[in-house]
Protein backbone atom coordinates (compact mmCIF):
# COMPACT_ATOMS: atom_id res chain seq x y z
CA UNK A 1 0.00 0.00 0.00
CA UNK A 2 1.34 3.62 -1.20
CA UNK A 3 0.80 6.84 0.24
CA UNK A 4 1.06 5.36 4.35
CA UNK A 5 3.10 8.42 5.29
CA UNK A 6 3.14 12.11 5.78
CA UNK A 7 6.29 12.76 2.99
CA UNK A 8 4.38 10.73 0.50
CA UNK A 9 1.27 12.43 0.84
CA UNK A 10 3.13 16.30 0.59
CA UNK A 11 5.14 14.99 -2.38
CA UNK A 12 1.84 14.81 -4.19
CA UNK A 13 1.27 17.99 -3.55
CA UNK A 14 1.77 20.30 -7.39
CA UNK A 15 3.42 16.92 -8.57
CA UNK A 16 0.46 14.43 -8.62
CA UNK A 17 -2.92 14.83 -11.37
CA UNK A 18 -5.71 12.28 -10.98
CA UNK A 19 -5.78 9.59 -12.99
CA UNK A 20 -7.96 5.51 -13.50
CA UNK A 21 -6.08 4.91 -10.82
CA UNK A 22 -5.78 7.73 -8.29
CA UNK A 23 -8.88 10.72 -6.65
CA UNK A 24 -8.45 13.23 -4.21
CA UNK A 25 -11.16 14.82 -2.60
CA UNK A 26 -11.19 17.78 -0.75
CA UNK A 27 -14.16 16.28 1.46
CA UNK A 28 -16.35 13.34 1.99
CA UNK A 29 -19.72 13.66 3.92
CA UNK A 30 -21.77 10.38 4.51
CA UNK A 31 -24.96 12.01 5.96
CA UNK A 32 -27.14 11.89 3.18
CA UNK A 33 -28.22 9.41 0.98
CA UNK A 34 -26.77 11.19 -1.66
CA UNK A 35 -23.47 11.40 -0.03
CA UNK A 36 -23.21 7.86 0.46
CA UNK A 37 -24.35 6.99 -3.11
CA UNK A 38 -21.45 9.53 -4.19
CA UNK A 39 -18.85 7.82 -1.84
CA UNK A 40 -20.33 3.86 -3.40
CA UNK A 41 -19.39 4.76 -7.20
CA UNK A 42 -16.26 6.45 -6.30
CA UNK A 43 -14.85 2.97 -4.43
CA UNK A 44 -16.45 0.39 -6.95
CA UNK A 45 -15.69 2.54 -9.96
CA UNK A 46 -11.95 1.89 -8.68
CA UNK A 47 -12.57 -1.81 -7.89
CA UNK A 48 -14.16 -2.56 -11.26
CA UNK A 49 -11.24 -1.07 -12.93
CA UNK A 50 -7.87 -0.82 -12.36
CA UNK A 51 -8.24 -0.31 -8.57
CA UNK A 52 -6.10 2.50 -7.12
CA UNK A 53 -6.59 5.17 -4.03
CA UNK A 54 -8.96 7.68 -2.76
CA UNK A 55 -7.66 10.39 -0.83
CA UNK A 56 -9.31 12.41 1.33
CA UNK A 57 -8.30 15.77 2.58
CA UNK A 58 -6.00 17.05 -0.18
CA UNK A 59 -7.57 19.84 -2.32
CA UNK A 60 -7.24 19.87 -6.14
CA UNK A 61 -7.30 22.15 -9.09
CA UNK A 62 -7.46 21.34 -12.25
CA UNK A 63 -7.03 18.03 -11.11
CA UNK A 64 -3.98 18.38 -9.98
CA UNK A 65 -3.28 17.85 -5.93
CA UNK A 66 -2.54 21.72 -4.48
CA UNK A 67 -2.91 22.02 -1.20
CA UNK A 68 -4.27 19.65 2.29
CA UNK A 69 -7.46 20.04 3.83
CA UNK A 70 -6.93 18.24 6.65
CA UNK A 71 -9.80 15.96 8.39
CA UNK A 72 -10.10 16.50 12.00
CA UNK A 73 -11.92 12.89 13.18
CA UNK A 74 -10.83 9.96 10.76
CA UNK A 75 -12.01 7.27 12.76
CA UNK A 76 -15.39 8.36 12.95
CA UNK A 77 -15.29 8.72 9.26
CA UNK A 78 -13.73 5.28 8.85
CA UNK A 79 -15.62 3.10 10.27
CA UNK A 80 -18.84 4.67 9.34
CA UNK A 81 -17.13 4.58 5.42
CA UNK A 82 -16.34 0.42 5.97
CA UNK A 83 -19.90 0.03 7.56
CA UNK A 84 -21.32 1.14 4.03
CA UNK A 85 -19.07 -0.47 1.87
CA UNK A 86 -19.81 -3.93 3.46
CA UNK A 87 -23.67 -3.37 3.34
CA UNK A 88 -24.08 -1.26 0.53
CA UNK A 89 -21.66 -2.63 -2.20
CA UNK A 90 -22.41 -6.50 -3.38
CA UNK A 91 -20.42 -8.45 -3.98
CA UNK A 92 -18.27 -7.63 -1.45
CA UNK A 93 -14.83 -5.79 -2.00
CA UNK A 94 -11.93 -7.98 -0.92
CA UNK A 95 -8.61 -6.10 0.36
CA UNK A 96 -10.02 -3.40 0.78
CA UNK A 97 -7.66 -1.08 3.49
CA UNK A 98 -8.69 2.44 4.89
CA UNK A 99 -5.83 4.46 6.44
CA UNK A 100 -4.87 7.38 7.92
CA UNK A 101 -2.22 9.62 7.83
CA UNK A 102 -1.36 12.38 10.41
CA UNK A 103 0.02 15.62 8.22
CA UNK A 104 -0.19 18.11 11.74
CA UNK A 105 -1.04 16.95 15.11
CA UNK A 106 -4.95 16.02 14.96
CA UNK A 107 -4.91 16.47 11.33
CA UNK A 108 -4.84 13.91 9.30
CA UNK A 109 -5.81 12.92 5.52
CA UNK A 110 -7.91 9.55 4.38
CA UNK A 111 -6.39 6.93 2.22
CA UNK A 112 -8.52 4.25 0.92
CA UNK A 113 -6.69 1.46 -0.98
CA UNK A 114 -9.13 -0.47 -3.46
CA UNK A 115 -7.78 -3.58 -5.55
CA UNK A 116 -8.44 -4.18 -8.97
CA UNK A 117 -11.50 -6.65 -7.77
CA UNK A 118 -11.09 -10.65 -8.93
CA UNK A 119 -14.72 -10.86 -7.96
CA UNK A 120 -15.93 -7.71 -9.97
CA UNK A 121 -18.17 -6.42 -10.86
CA UNK A 122 -19.91 -4.43 -7.88
CA UNK A 123 -23.06 -2.91 -7.65
CA UNK A 124 -24.08 -0.25 -5.76
CA UNK A 125 -27.45 -1.14 -3.62
CA UNK A 126 -28.94 1.81 -1.54
CA UNK A 127 -32.40 3.09 -1.57
CA UNK A 128 -33.64 2.23 -4.88
CA UNK A 129 -30.11 2.75 -6.87
CA UNK A 130 -28.43 -0.66 -8.71
CA UNK A 131 -25.72 0.65 -10.61
CA UNK A 132 -22.34 -0.38 -11.95
CA UNK A 133 -19.39 1.98 -11.95
CA UNK A 134 -15.79 1.96 -14.05
CA UNK A 135 -13.50 4.62 -14.42
CA UNK A 136 -10.85 6.51 -16.89
CA UNK A 137 -8.46 8.92 -16.91
CA UNK A 138 -11.66 11.32 -16.93
CA UNK A 139 -13.21 9.92 -13.72
CA UNK A 140 -15.99 7.37 -13.60
CA UNK A 141 -18.73 6.36 -15.32
CA UNK A 142 -21.62 4.21 -15.32
CA UNK A 143 -20.91 0.62 -17.00
CA UNK A 144 -22.64 -0.52 -19.89
CA UNK A 145 -24.22 -3.84 -21.08
CA UNK A 146 -21.09 -5.05 -22.82
CA UNK A 147 -18.70 -4.38 -20.44
CA UNK A 148 -20.56 -5.67 -17.57
CA UNK A 149 -20.65 -8.69 -19.64
CA UNK A 150 -16.98 -9.39 -19.88
CA UNK A 151 -16.55 -8.42 -16.82
CA UNK A 152 -18.63 -11.12 -15.68
CA UNK A 153 -16.98 -13.46 -17.99
CA UNK A 154 -13.47 -12.30 -16.80
CA UNK A 155 -14.70 -13.59 -13.92
CA UNK A 156 -15.75 -17.02 -14.40
CA UNK A 157 -12.69 -17.33 -16.38
CA UNK A 158 -10.05 -16.74 -13.76
CA UNK A 159 -8.95 -19.83 -12.64
CA UNK A 160 -9.36 -21.26 -15.51
CA UNK A 161 -6.61 -18.95 -16.79
CA UNK A 162 -4.21 -19.55 -13.50
CA UNK A 163 -4.14 -23.06 -14.44
CA UNK A 164 -3.83 -22.58 -17.85
CA UNK A 165 -0.97 -20.60 -16.77
CA UNK A 166 0.32 -23.36 -14.11
CA UNK A 167 0.06 -26.03 -16.68
CA UNK A 168 2.02 -24.41 -19.72
CA UNK A 169 4.89 -23.39 -17.03
CA UNK A 170 4.73 -27.13 -15.80
CA UNK A 171 5.31 -28.29 -19.64
CA UNK A 172 8.15 -26.29 -20.02
CA UNK A 173 10.04 -26.96 -17.85
CA UNK A 174 9.10 -30.96 -18.37
CA UNK A 175 10.48 -30.78 -21.54
CA UNK A 176 13.83 -29.84 -19.85
CA UNK A 177 13.98 -32.04 -17.14
CA UNK A 178 11.71 -35.13 -16.73
CA UNK A 179 14.18 -36.94 -13.42
CA UNK A 180 14.93 -34.54 -10.92
CA UNK A 181 12.55 -33.48 -8.44
CA UNK A 182 11.69 -29.76 -7.72
CA UNK A 183 8.81 -27.87 -6.24
CA UNK A 184 7.35 -24.99 -8.06
CA UNK A 185 5.38 -21.82 -6.43
CA UNK A 186 3.66 -19.79 -8.69
CA UNK A 187 2.48 -16.03 -7.28
CA UNK A 188 0.22 -14.91 -9.21
CA UNK A 189 -1.28 -11.03 -8.58
CA UNK A 190 -5.08 -10.81 -10.64
CA UNK A 191 -3.69 -7.74 -12.02
CA UNK A 192 -0.81 -10.18 -13.97
CA UNK A 193 -3.78 -11.69 -15.47
CA UNK A 194 -5.03 -8.28 -17.23
CA UNK A 195 -3.67 -7.63 -20.75
CA UNK A 196 -1.57 -4.41 -21.28
CA UNK A 197 -0.13 -3.90 -17.94
CA UNK A 198 3.51 -4.53 -18.23
CA UNK A 199 5.62 -5.36 -14.93
CA UNK A 200 8.45 -2.52 -14.46
CA UNK A 201 11.98 -4.09 -13.40
CA UNK A 202 13.99 -1.66 -12.08
CA UNK A 203 17.35 -2.33 -9.35
CA UNK A 204 15.07 -2.16 -6.40
CA UNK A 205 12.88 -5.11 -7.64
CA UNK A 206 15.74 -6.85 -8.31
CA UNK A 207 17.26 -6.39 -5.52
CA UNK A 208 14.20 -7.48 -2.98
CA UNK A 209 14.73 -11.46 -4.19
CA UNK A 210 18.60 -11.14 -3.34
CA UNK A 211 17.68 -14.00 -1.10
CA UNK A 212 16.55 -15.90 -3.70
CA UNK A 213 18.72 -18.32 -6.58
CA UNK A 214 22.50 -17.91 -6.98
CA UNK A 215 23.70 -14.95 -9.01
CA UNK A 216 22.53 -11.97 -10.46
CA UNK A 217 19.12 -11.20 -12.40
CA UNK A 218 19.40 -11.78 -16.10
CA UNK A 219 17.13 -10.90 -19.02
CA UNK A 220 15.42 -13.92 -20.84
CA UNK A 221 12.02 -14.02 -23.24
CA UNK A 222 9.80 -14.57 -19.77
CA UNK A 223 11.13 -11.39 -18.00
CA UNK A 224 13.95 -11.66 -15.59
CA UNK A 225 15.34 -14.67 -13.68
CA UNK A 226 18.42 -15.25 -11.06
CA UNK A 227 19.29 -18.92 -10.04
CA UNK A 228 19.82 -22.03 -12.50
CA UNK A 229 16.59 -23.21 -14.64
CA UNK A 230 15.57 -25.96 -13.94
CA UNK A 231 16.81 -25.99 -10.09
CA UNK A 232 19.29 -28.67 -9.84
CA UNK A 233 19.83 -30.79 -6.44
CA UNK A 234 18.73 -27.66 -3.76
CA UNK A 235 19.40 -24.40 -5.93
CA UNK A 236 16.58 -22.04 -5.91
CA UNK A 237 15.60 -19.89 -8.69
CA UNK A 238 13.06 -16.70 -9.27
CA UNK A 239 11.74 -15.74 -12.45
CA UNK A 240 9.69 -12.98 -12.82
CA UNK A 241 7.53 -12.29 -16.20
CA UNK A 242 6.93 -9.46 -17.88
CA UNK A 243 3.14 -9.66 -16.28
CA UNK A 244 4.02 -9.46 -12.91
CA UNK A 245 3.57 -12.92 -12.00
CA UNK A 246 6.37 -14.54 -10.32
CA UNK A 247 8.04 -18.01 -10.17
CA UNK A 248 10.04 -19.72 -7.46
CA UNK A 249 11.42 -23.32 -7.82
CA UNK A 250 13.50 -25.14 -5.36
CA UNK A 251 15.28 -28.44 -6.03
CA UNK A 252 14.01 -31.49 -3.72
CA UNK A 253 17.07 -34.46 -4.59
CA UNK A 254 19.03 -35.81 -2.20
CA UNK A 255 22.08 -38.24 -3.20
CA UNK A 256 22.96 -40.31 0.42
CA UNK A 257 23.53 -43.75 0.53
CA UNK A 258 19.74 -43.72 -1.53
CA UNK A 259 17.94 -40.91 -3.40
CA UNK A 260 15.00 -39.68 -1.45
CA UNK A 261 12.81 -36.76 -1.32
CA UNK A 262 13.69 -33.97 0.49
CA UNK A 263 10.47 -32.29 1.45
CA UNK A 264 12.06 -30.01 4.34
CA UNK A 265 14.11 -28.02 1.57
CA UNK A 266 10.69 -26.75 0.59
CA UNK A 267 9.84 -25.46 4.21
CA UNK A 268 12.77 -24.35 3.79
CA UNK A 269 12.49 -21.95 1.37
CA UNK A 270 9.29 -20.92 1.84
CA UNK A 271 9.47 -19.08 5.31
CA UNK A 272 12.98 -17.78 5.01
CA UNK A 273 13.61 -16.60 1.20
CA UNK A 274 10.23 -16.52 -0.46
CA UNK A 275 7.65 -15.55 1.38
CA UNK A 276 9.70 -12.52 2.86
CA UNK A 277 10.74 -11.22 -0.19
CA UNK A 278 7.24 -11.20 -1.48
CA UNK A 279 5.77 -9.71 1.80
CA UNK A 280 8.39 -7.16 1.06
CA UNK A 281 7.29 -6.55 -2.87
CA UNK A 282 3.43 -6.25 -1.00
CA UNK A 283 4.88 -3.37 1.65
CA UNK A 284 6.37 -1.50 -1.13
CA UNK A 285 3.28 -0.86 -3.27
CA UNK A 286 4.79 -3.61 -6.44
CA UNK A 287 2.75 -6.17 -6.17
CA UNK A 288 -0.73 -5.72 -4.79
CA UNK A 289 -3.79 -8.18 -3.85
CA UNK A 290 -5.42 -10.37 -4.39
CA UNK A 291 -2.92 -13.17 -4.99
CA UNK A 292 -3.22 -16.63 -6.38
CA UNK A 293 -1.02 -19.18 -5.24
CA UNK A 294 -0.43 -22.60 -6.94
CA UNK A 295 2.07 -25.65 -5.68
CA UNK A 296 3.71 -27.49 -7.68
CA UNK A 297 5.77 -30.61 -7.25
CA UNK A 298 7.55 -32.34 -10.27
CA UNK A 299 9.03 -35.75 -11.04
CA UNK A 300 8.11 -37.06 -7.33
CA UNK A 301 6.72 -40.73 -8.10
CA UNK A 302 9.19 -43.49 -6.07
CA UNK A 303 10.94 -40.75 -4.06
CA UNK A 304 10.30 -40.56 -0.60
CA UNK A 305 11.20 -38.30 2.55
CA UNK A 306 13.85 -40.06 4.49
CA UNK A 307 12.92 -41.98 7.08
CA UNK A 308 15.74 -41.66 9.33
CA UNK A 309 15.43 -37.83 9.34
CA UNK A 310 13.90 -36.98 13.26
CA UNK A 311 11.18 -34.82 11.52
CA UNK A 312 10.08 -37.49 9.14
CA UNK A 313 7.13 -38.98 10.87
CA UNK A 314 6.47 -43.03 11.16
CA UNK A 315 4.70 -44.63 7.59
CA UNK A 316 6.36 -42.80 5.45
CA UNK A 317 5.81 -44.09 1.63
CA UNK A 318 7.13 -43.34 -1.93
CA UNK A 319 5.12 -41.14 -4.41
CA UNK A 320 3.06 -43.13 -6.58
CA UNK A 321 2.69 -40.55 -9.06
CA UNK A 322 5.11 -38.74 -11.06
CA UNK A 323 3.57 -34.88 -10.34
CA UNK A 324 1.58 -33.20 -7.26
CA UNK A 325 -0.27 -30.24 -8.77
CA UNK A 326 -1.60 -28.83 -5.29
CA UNK A 327 -5.31 -26.86 -5.52
CA UNK A 328 -5.14 -23.58 -6.83
CA UNK A 329 -5.26 -20.68 -3.66
CA UNK A 330 -6.48 -17.09 -3.42
CA UNK A 331 -4.98 -14.42 -1.18
CA UNK A 332 -7.47 -11.61 -0.84
CA UNK A 333 -5.56 -9.73 1.99
CA UNK A 334 -2.03 -9.87 3.29
CA UNK A 335 -2.44 -7.87 6.48
CA UNK A 336 -0.20 -9.67 8.55
CA UNK A 337 3.37 -10.82 7.75
CA UNK A 338 2.16 -14.85 9.00
CA UNK A 339 -1.19 -14.46 6.26
CA UNK A 340 0.31 -16.16 3.32
CA UNK A 341 2.16 -19.05 5.46
CA UNK A 342 -0.96 -19.51 7.00
CA UNK A 343 -3.05 -19.74 3.44
CA UNK A 344 -0.31 -22.27 2.27
CA UNK A 345 -0.10 -24.56 5.67
CA UNK A 346 -2.65 -26.27 4.26
CA UNK A 347 -0.85 -27.37 0.83
CA UNK A 348 2.48 -28.39 2.39
CA UNK A 349 0.13 -30.78 4.83
CA UNK A 350 -1.45 -31.85 1.46
CA UNK A 351 2.01 -32.66 0.17
CA UNK A 352 3.29 -34.79 2.78
CA UNK A 353 -0.22 -36.37 3.12
CA UNK A 354 0.65 -37.68 -0.50
CA UNK A 355 4.13 -39.59 0.95
CA UNK A 356 1.51 -41.02 3.44
CA UNK A 357 1.77 -38.72 6.50
CA UNK A 358 -0.92 -37.33 8.52
CA UNK A 359 0.57 -33.41 7.81
CA UNK A 360 3.70 -31.15 7.51
CA UNK A 361 6.17 -32.02 10.74
CA UNK A 362 8.28 -28.96 10.48
CA UNK A 363 5.17 -26.93 11.68
CA UNK A 364 3.67 -29.15 14.36
CA UNK A 365 5.97 -28.84 17.59
CA UNK A 366 8.85 -27.38 19.50
CA UNK A 367 10.50 -23.96 18.40
CA UNK A 368 8.57 -24.50 14.86
CA UNK A 369 8.90 -23.01 11.74
CA UNK A 370 6.06 -20.62 12.29
CA UNK A 371 8.27 -18.41 14.09
CA UNK A 372 11.22 -18.88 12.25
CA UNK A 373 9.00 -17.89 9.40
CA UNK A 374 7.75 -14.74 11.36
CA UNK A 375 11.71 -14.21 12.52
CA UNK A 376 12.96 -14.15 9.08
CA UNK A 377 10.10 -11.76 7.54
CA UNK A 378 10.27 -9.16 10.01
CA UNK A 379 13.98 -9.02 9.95
CA UNK A 380 14.14 -7.57 6.13
CA UNK A 381 14.49 -4.30 5.48
CA UNK A 382 11.85 -2.37 3.28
Amino acid sequence: MRFTTKDEILSLLGNASETRTLEFKREVHLNTTEDKKEFLRDITALANTDGGYLIIGIEEENEVATAISPIADPQAFSQKALDLLQHSVKPQIFGLRVQTVEIEPKQYVIVVYVPASWNRPHMVILKGERSFWGRNDRGKYPLDVATLRALFLWGEALEERLERFRAKRVAWLLERDTEKPYALLHFVPFSALRPGRPFIFDEKTDALFYTVGEGYFRANFEGRYKGSLPPERFAHYVQIFRTGAIEVGTGLFWEGKQPYLNLGALDDKLSKHWLPALWRYWQMGIITPPFAWTLSLLNVQGLQPPRESPRTPPGVRPGDRPHLLLPLQVLEAWDKPEDALEALIPLLDQTWQAFGAAMDPYWTDGETWRELHLKFISSREI
